[in-house]
């Protein structure tokens, strides 16, 4: 199911969700019938009484109740509800009936304004009615809270006056009840009958039955009809006690009053409390004139007077004149009901359920409320840790990836979304963020130092929200660098390790931690996310602020670290650089404070570099970022413990290279951008030499920031709420079922991107992580990076990994040795990982991962990519492949009709997703010359040559060529008989090589040729250039059969034509050929094959393989 489908699943409880009982009961009854068959929400509704009217649609949780007392129901469904029987999104709750946290409560009735009810006249019934209220009001102020609540919808705006003024602390929003207005028609009055009047109450003595006979006594020709439950025997002796007991009429309760108001003239409220009045609007909309004291709605209905009267009082003389006057002037009554009833026509069923809906979705996970409990406040100290939970917070409340987010952590604040709690002993700390969870409503607790939530977690002061650890570091190896025991560094192991296997998430900032995560501390693959730091704009200040410290000359040669100056950190190491002849002229700036300050200054001394050496201690944001930029390098000499490295990535987004030490999230820095030199830690020679290199070929500052300016700390919490928050909320992470993948090659082929976008869009509903393992480095590991893919390298040997594919039995005895060592390290890495799938997305791949899935417990998936058959592969390898497939393989996939047939029988076809940003790309121009294009690897079976072919053909055709793409495995010399032939043509066609951006191709291109020699597996240059809207011809042969219609969406000729190419290429240049209807259809084919359609279609096949 795709994100826009997905449903939103609500816990409803009420007492009732009877169609026939009160407005209330209704209103629930009618929300939950109409809700369910929009199929945007799933509802699980607990209640007492009325679930088999809504069981069809929903999901029942009956809860039993005893008739009586009153306040004896009250109680029991407030311990029984919403007790976590039905798992489910939002929790909304028919008033404060429920003890659990909601997220929605509607408010009929607010108890702390409403009128106290008198319950009767006996002691019983009096006492089982303040009890009642009583029960009501505490539970109300209990429940009408931030911690308890995230929403109030009132039912009226006077409802709503009254939450904020009893609750000013709560969001309140107002949904008024609606009626199926279809149900209703304007029925003509009798004029010459005595004037009828309709009252509708559950509770005589509030809604003013009394007020009402006494009024019938002093006027005469006017008729009341009671309609409801009550003490009808009592009102009726009172009534035969006036004299008015011929012209009343009781009708106890009925299920449709409808036919009452179709007889009466007017409506008649003279409630002392009114949260909305239902009975109002259903009555008006019979023509039925509206005599109200002014509550709720009333004065909407009445409009100035045009649709009836509000009377100022309920005193009997007061009601007995607006009743004569009505009797009176009945065309005016007649009139003042009709326009009442156009009044009426507000209060749509349908706008109340298309209200509650958007609030179910406004609600819902794709923008939950957080609260982060964090280590330190900035102000109290800077570092990486603070700096990034503030920057995480402030981008999370810009973007709207969450609808609120509150930190707590310890330290001053004047942040108005930060909480200061003590941080005197360990116990204020625990006590007081232990407060603070326990008192906020956010959906997700997300802790950024474990230690800190110990004691929130061991009273269970989270409940049943999601909890995500942001792992900064092993804190307990920390330790032992700043010189703890041995004892005090277990203990802080312990607690890391109780709250981390405790996390429903963990997110770290490099493949290093996660390691150290799954490794030291035993906590599950598959709940690890890996999501590097971001990085904004810098924030620079006047360079007068270098004028302020003049022990740096203004031409010297700049580096600068900004660190916490701990043993860690190695800061030592640059120091000692600084002696080497290499460097001499270099100063050495450290931006930031800790216990290594003085060691570092006395070393600086007894080198003689201490002119050199300048500690500027803690400076303001605008002050580093204008360092940083001034710089000629920035270092990062960490020895141990580096996560990822945050000064790193500011130092490039102020355009200043990197040098770093060849550790932990470093490497994975490095592999975004060409400007992280990694050294050796420790060795003084290679970091002078490299600090060196650096300072003499300094690049140019915009391309060094360009490099990392497309990680942005929008991105990262677009991702952190998009592949954690939002999964954890819909329940699915904690069940999710892991994919690996794996790939032999890390090179950004076809195959490989297809992969990536499928995944990217199967972690977008949570039922399924992927991670990744590559079997070599390369440009891939970069890609992975960039979509938040999880992956990790396990090095295959080189003469195995490139053992060529048409061949895999040729020298297998020389790989034997490798493939086994290989092969136990794969398995044992799947065992710790613990997958439910394993995906295998290459041929060799495929070999690898069905041996060591032998007996696994894993289901194991084939994905094909290539054609089992001839020329590509021999005889004898196309046998063996399928004979391991039918031995091991659970399921295998293929990416078209083609390869699935020489792959297996019951193979199921996925194809190969395509890039949705080309949609975007406009309709070509047409002009006079036809701009054709050839895009794919440079290979002989590829077919650049026979497309030459077909252009020397064209001598009767003005048009312009282009060829993308270039050699990858050993086809230089094709390559090069290629450019020679291009060179002689003239300059009609072109080699572009490699491009990194196709869609900017195919914007200058009319036709994209698919010249392949051999059927093409599947052809995803076919569907790129189809999705852009663009004219393909390609060969009749291969996977684009399954999808190119002939002179529909594109065109064929025949394979290994070169004349039949020329004369389609001809066709479409002339003007027997509609190139935008082409174009349009192939765009129209190419939806088909969107990330979200293909991922859907794996993660079907993922569910039928588990079954």
């Amino acid at each position: 199911m795709s994100e826009a489908e997905r449903n939103v699943r609500v816990r409803f409880a009420a007492h009732s969700v009877s169609g026939s009982g009160g407005g209330m009961e209704r209103m629930s009854n009618e929300l939950i019938r109409r809700a369910s068959a929009t199929r945007d929400i799933a509802f699980s509704v607990e209640a007492c009484e009325g679930l088999g009217e809504v069981a069809s649609q929903t999901t029942v949780v009956p809860i039993s109740l005893p008739r009586r007392p009153a306040f004896a129901r009250i109680w029991i469904f407030w311990r029984r509800a919403t007790s976590g029987r039905v798992r489910s999104e939002l929790v909304h709750t028919c008033g404060a009936i429920a003890r659990g946290h909601a997220d929605i409560i509607t408010v009929h009735l607010v108890h702390a304004a409403a009128p106290v009810q008198r319950g009767g006249n006996s002691w019983w019934r009096y006492t089982n009615a303040r009890l009642a209220r009583r029960l009501g009001l505490t539970f109300e102020r209990r429940m009408f809270r931030p911690s308890r609540c995230r929403v109030l919808v009132a039912v009226s705006e006077s409802v709503a006056e009254d939450l904020r003024r009893y609750y000013p602390d709560m969001t309140v929003v107002v949904i008024e009840n609606g009626v199926d207005t279809s149900r209703y028609v304007v029925t003509p009055r009798d004029a010459t009958q005595p004037l009828r009047a309709v009252m509708v109450t559950g509770d005589f003595a509030l809604k003013g039955v009394t007020e009402a006979l006494d009024a019938l006594a002093l006027v005469e020709g006017v008729e009341l009809t009671v309609v409801g439950s009550g003490p009808i025997a009592r009102y009726q002796q009172y009534a035969a006690g006036l004299g008015v007991e011929e012209r009343v009429h009781f009708t106890g309760f009925v299920d449709d009053p409808r036919p009452y108001y179709t007889r009466a003239d007017v409506v008649l409220c003279l409630s002392a409390y009114e949260s909305f009045g239902l009975f109002l609007v259903e009555a008006a909309l019979t023509g039925c004139a509206v005599l109200s004291t002014d509550v709720a709605i009333a004065s909407r209905l009445v409009a100035g007077g045009s649709g009836g009267w509000i009377l100022p009082d309920r005193e009997p003389e007061t009601v007995a004149h607006a009743l004569r006057e009505a009797h009176l002037h009945r065309a005016d009554t007649t009139a003042a009901g009709r326009m009442a009833s156009q009044a009426a026509q507000q209060f749509s069923l349908d706008d109340m359920v298309s209200k509650y809906v958007a609030l179910y979705r406004a609600l819902d996970v794709d923008a939950p409320s957080v609260l982060h409990v964090g280590l330190e406040t900035l102000e109290h100290r800077i570092g990486g840790l603070n700096r990034y939970l503030t920057s995480l917070d402030s981008a999370l409340l810009r973007t709207g990836g969450c609808s609120s987010s509150h930190t707590v952590a310890v330290g001053p604040s004047s942040t108005p979304t930060v909480t200061a709690v003590s941080g005197a002993t360990w116990w204020h700390r625990w006590r007081d963020i232990r407060r603070e969870v326990s008192r906020s409503s956010a959906a997700v607790i997300d802790v950024h130092f474990p230690a800190h939530i110990v004691w929130a977690l061991v009273t269970r002061a989270i409940r049943d929200r999601p909890l995500v650890v942001h792992f900064q570091g092993p804190w307990s190896l920390e330790s032992r660098w700043t010189g703890d025991a041995r004892l005090v560094a277990w203990c802080k192991k312990r607690l890391e390790g109780y709250v981390l296997r405790r996390a429903d998430a963990v997110v770290v900032l490099s493949r290093a931690f996660r390691d150290i995560v799954v490794r030291d501390f035993r906590v599950q693959a598959r709940r690890v996310t890996v999501l590097a730091p971001g990085v904004d704009r810098p924030t620079l200040v006047s360079t007068e602020t270098f004028d302020q410290y003049s022990g740096v000359p203004v031409d010297a040669p700049i580096i600068v670290s900004v660190r916490r100056l701990v043993a860690r950190m190695g800061l030592d190491v640059v120091v000692w650089a600084l002696t080497e002849p290499a460097l001499h002229a270099a100063h050495f700036v450290v931006i930031g404070t800790g216990p290594q300050r003085g060691e570092l200054e006395q070393l600086a001394l007894d080198l003689g570099v201490d002119d050199r050496v300048h500690f500027l201690g803690v400076v303001t944001d605008g002050e580093r970022d204008a360092w940083l930029t001034r710089a000629d390098v920035s270092v990062m000499p960490s020895v141990a413990l580096e996560g990822y490295g945050l000064s790193a990535l500011e130092s490039l987004a102020c355009g200043t290279p990197v040098v770093a030490s060849d550790i932990g999230g470093l490497r994975d820095l490095a592999l975004w951008t060409p400007y992280v030199t990694l050294v050796t830690p420790t060795l003084v020679g290679e970091w002078s030499d490299a600090i060196a290199t650096v300072l003499a070929n300094r690049p140019d500052p915009a391309e060094v920031a360009a490099s990392v300016a497309h990680w942005t700390w929008d991105d990262v919490a677009h991702w952190t709420v998009r592949s954690v928050y939002q999964p954890l909320i819909r329940g699915v992470l904690r069940d999710q079922r892991q994919v690996v993948v794996l790939d032999h090659s890390a090179q950004c082929s076809g195959g490989e991107l297809a992969l990536l976008r499928t995944l990217e869009s199967l972690a977008t509903t949570g039922e399924f992580s992927a991670h990744v393992i590559l079997f070599e480095s390369g440009p891939l590991e970069a890609e992975c990076a960039r979509r938040s893919i999880s992956y990790e390298v396990l090095t295959l040997s080189e003469r195995t990994r490139h053992r060529r594919k048409d061949d895999l039995s040729a020298g297998w005895a020389l790989s034997l040795w490798d493939s086994g060592l290989f092969l136990l390290r794969l398995r044992r890495r799947l065992h710790q990982l613990r997958p439910a799938v394993v995906h295998s997305n290459s041929l060799k791949a495929f070999v690898l991962g069905a041996v060591v899935s032998v007996m696994a417990p894993w289901r194991f998936v084939a994905h094909v990519r290539d054609l089992w058959a001839p020329p590509y592969l021999s005889r004898g390898v196309v046998r063996a492949l399928r004979g391991l497939a039918t031995l091991r393989a659970d399921l295998v996939l293929a990416n078209s009709s083609v390869t699935a047939a020489s792959a297996a029988r019951d193979a199921v076809v996925i194809p190969s997703p395509v890039d949705d940003g080309l949609r975007a790309i406009p309709e070509p121009v047409h002009l006079e010359v036809l701009r054709v294009g050839l895009v794919g690897r440079l290979a002989p079976w590829k077919g650049q040559d026979l497309f030459l072919d077909a252009l020397d053909l064209l001598d009767d055709v003005h048009y312009e060529a282009v060829i993308v793409g270039d050699a990858l495995f050993g086809e230089s010399a094709y390559r090069a008989n290629l450019t020679q032939r291009v060179a002689a043509m003239e300059g009609r066609v072109r080699m572009l090589g490699h491009v990194e951006d196709v869609g900017a191709v195919l914007r200058d291109l009319d036709v994209v040729v698919l010249a392949s020699r051999s059927p093409e597996p599947f052809g995803n240059v076919i569907t790129e250039a189809m999705a852009a809207g663009r004219v393909v011809v390609v060969p009749r042969h291969g996977g684009v059969v399954d999808f190119v219609v002939d002179r529909v969406n594109g065109f064929f000729y025949e394979p290994n034509s070169e004349s039949s190419l020329a004369d389609v290429l001809r066709a479409i240049a002339g003007d027997r050929v509609d190139r935008g209807a082409v174009g349009h259809a192939a765009r129209l084919t190419a939806d088909r094959f969107s990330p979200a359609v293909v991922s859907e279609k794996l993660r079907e096949s993922y569910r039928l393989v588990l079954k």
